[in-house]
C-alpha cells in the first residue's frame, strides 16, 4: 500500500496464481494501475444547500470505475452517486449543525474503484453562513430574491441573489450592510402555493433585519413598512391599522406558521396582508406593459406602500374595504410612477369598488388564511379579478361589462360563501347576517335571529336568560330586570294576597 499526501493507494494481487504465471512467461504482464481521484481541493456549501460537488477520477487502463463512501465521522449525512455527484442527504443549518463535533465541517472519505484496485479521498465540506427569509403573501415558491444592496430597486452584478424553494424560504450569501445605503429584500414572481396561481408581477420588498442572523420575512405588509425611515413611523403606521405588533416582529418571524397553528393575531395580520396584496397586484395588472424600464415594477410597489402609509397615518385613515379609500391609494401610485398610463375615472372607480368588494370579504374575522375557502377567494382574485381588471383598462370591455364580470356572485361562483339569513347575500357583504332587522354592529348575536341583547354579558340572549341582568334575581321577581344594580322581588298586592 502506498500513501500520498491524504490519499491512499491500495494495490492488490489478483491471486497468487496469476502472479506465478505471469512471472512464468505464461501471457504477459499484468501490472494495472489504480485509478486516481482528482482532488477537488477545498470544499465549501451555502447553507440551505445540498449540492457538494462531482468527484473526479481517472484510471489509465481504462476500467469502468465505481464510487462509494468508506469512512468518516459525517459519512451517514452524504449522499455518492454511480457518477461521483456527492450531495448532503439534508440541507444543512450553519445554526444548528450536524456534524460530529458541530464545527460546521464536515469529514468523510470516498472511494472509487475499477474492480481491483482502489484509492481514497478525504474530504472536508465548510458550511457557510446564509442570509435567509420568506416569502409569504400566501408562501410563493419560484420567486427571484435579491439583497438590494445600493437601494437602487435594480439588481446589480454581486448582489446576493437567489430563488425561493416550494416553502417560499430563501437563502442568499451572507453580506455586510454597506454604509450611506439602506439596503432592502426585494422579490418579484413566483407561484402562490395556497392558491397554485403564477404571480409574475407581484413585488414585495422588506428592510433588513438589525441581526443578520434573523430570518426576513417578506410580505405585502413589509413592503408598505419599508417605504417609511424610522422605527417610530413604522410603529405609527401599525397602530394606525390596528396591528398588535413590532415593525421587527413582523420582519423577523413567521407569520404563515403562526396562521397555521391558529394564532389569532397572526391571522388578523394575515387578512391585511391578502388586502394589501391584491392592491400590489391589481396595481402592476392595471399599467401591464406601460413601462418597461429596469426597476419600474419595484417603483410602482413602494408607490403604493407609500400612498398606503400616508392614508393609514392621515386623520381619515385607512379602510382597505372602502372603494374610494382604494381609489385614492391606486390614482395616487400611478399618478407617481405611471405617468403615460391614461385610465379613464370610471374605469378606476370600477376597479376599486371590485377590490374593495374582495377585501371585504377576506377581512372576514371568522375566515381563516389558510383555509381552504380562503384559498379560493384569493385565487378569483388573483386570477379571474385580474382577468378583468387587464381587460377593462385595456378597453377590450366596458365598464359595465367590467363590473357584471366582477360582482362577487358572479366572481365567486364556486366559492361557498357563508349565507346566515339566506337573502343571498354573503355575510361578509350583509349588515344584517342574520336577517333580525337589527345591524351586526348592534347586533349582540349577529348569527341568530332569536338574539339581539345580552345586558348581563353571560353569553346568553336576553330571551333565553332568566336573569337578563346577571344579578341573581330572576327576571319575573326581579322590578328591574335589566339593572344589575338594583335587586329584590317584585311586590305582590295587597288584594291578590288575601284571594291567595
Amino acid at each position: 500500500m502506498e500513501i500520498r499526501g491524504n490519499k491512499m493507494i491500495r494495490t492488490f494481487f489478483v491471486s497468487c496464481a496469476t502472479f506465478l504465471i505471469a512471472s512464468c512467461g505464461g501471457g504477459g504482464s499484468s501490472n494495472s494501475v489504480a485509478p486516481s481521484i482528482t482532488d477537488p481541493g477545498a470544499l465549501s456549501v451555502q447553507e440551505g444547500s445540498t449540492g457538494v460537488t462531482s468527484i473526479s477520477a481517472s484510471d489509465s487502463d481504462g476500467d469502468a470505475l465505481s464510487y462509494s463512501i468508506s469512512e468518516g465521522d459525517d459519512k451517514a449525512l452524504f449522499s455518492l452517486s454511480t457518477t461521483g455527484v456527492l450531495a448532503f442527504l439534508t440541507a444543512p443549518d450553519f445554526e444548528n449543525p450536524g456534524d460530529a463535533d458541530s464545527d460546521n465541517v464536515y469529514e468523510l472519505t470516498i472511494q472509487v474503484s475499477d474492480g481491483a484496485l482502489i484509492d481514497d479521498q478525504k474530504l472536508r465540506v465548510s458550511v457557510t453562513d446564509a442570509f435567509e427569509g420568506r416569502i409569504v403573501d400566501a408562501p410563493i415558491k419560484g420567486a427571484s430574491v435579491f439583497v438590494d444592496l445600493n437601494n437602487n430597486d435594480v439588481q446589480d452584478e454581486g448582489e446576493p441573489s437567489g430563488v425561493t424553494d416550494d416553502n417560499g424560504f430563501f437563502n442568499v450569501a451572507m453580506f455586510e450592510l454597506p454604509a450611506g445605503t439602506v439596503p432592502k429584500v426585494i422579490s418579484k414572481g413566483g407561484t402562490d402555493i395556497l392558491t397554485g396561481e403564477e404571480l409574475p408581477k407581484l413585488v414585495m420588498i422588506s428592510d433588513i433585519p438589525a441581526d443578520l442572523t434573523k430570518p426576513a420575512n417578506v410580505t405585502p405588509l413589509t413592503t408598505v413598512l419599508a417605504s417609511v425611515d424610522t422605527v417610530e413611523a413604522k410603529t405609527e403606521l401599525l397602530a394606525a391599522m390596528g396591528i398588535v405588533a413590532t415593525p421587527e416582529y413582523l420582519l423577523t418571524n413567521d407569520g404563515w406558521e403562526a396562521v397555521k397553528t391558529g394564532d389569532a393575531d397572526a391571522k388578523a395580520t394575515q387578512r391585511i396582508n391578502q388586502q394589501i396584496g391584491l392592491l400590489l397586484q391589481t396595481a402592476s395588472t392595471m399599467v401591464d406593459g406601460a413601462d418597461a424600464a429596469a426597476g419600474f415594477s419595484v417603483s410602482l410597489a413602494r408607490s403604493v406602500a407609500v400612498e398606503i402609509n400616508k392614508a393609514a397615518v392621515s386623520n381619515m385613515g385607512l379602510d382597505l374595504t372602502s372603494s374610494a379609500a382604494l381609489q385614492s391609494v391606486l390614482s395616487g401610485a400611478l399618478n407617481e410612477v405611471a405617468t403615460e398610463a391614461v385610465i379613464g375615472a370610471s374605469v378606476l372607480i370600477a376597479i376599486s369598488e371590485s377590490v374593495a368588494t374582495v377585501n371585504t370579504v377576506v377581512a372576514d374575522p371568522t375566515l381563516d388564511p389558510s383555509s381552504e375557502l380562503a384559498a379560493a377567494i384569493v385565487k378569483a382574485a388573483q386570477k379571474d379579478l385580474q382577468s378583468s381588471v387587464k381587460a377593462v383598462v385595456d378597453g377590450t370591455v366596458t365598464v359595465d361589462a367590467f363590473k357584471v364580470d366582477t360582482d362577487y356572485t358572479k366572481l365567486f361562483t364556486n366559492v361557498v360563501l357563508l349565507d346566515t339569513d339566506g337573502d343571498g347575500i354573503a355575510d361578509a357583504l350583509d349588515t344584517d347576517d342574520d336577517g333580525d332587522g337589527v345591524i351586526d354592529t348592534a347586533d349582540a348575536f349577529p348569527k341568530d335571529a332569536t338574539e339581539t341583547v345580552d345586558t348581563d354579558s353571560d353569553g346568553t340572549g336576553n330571551n333565553a336568560d332568566e336573569d337578563d341582568d346577571g344579578d341573581g334575581a330572576l327576571d319575573y321577581e326581579d322590578p328591574f330586570p335589566l339593572d344589575g344594580s338594583v335587586t329584590g322581588s317584585k311586590t305582590i298586592p295587597a288584594e291578590i294576597g288575601i284571594l291567595r
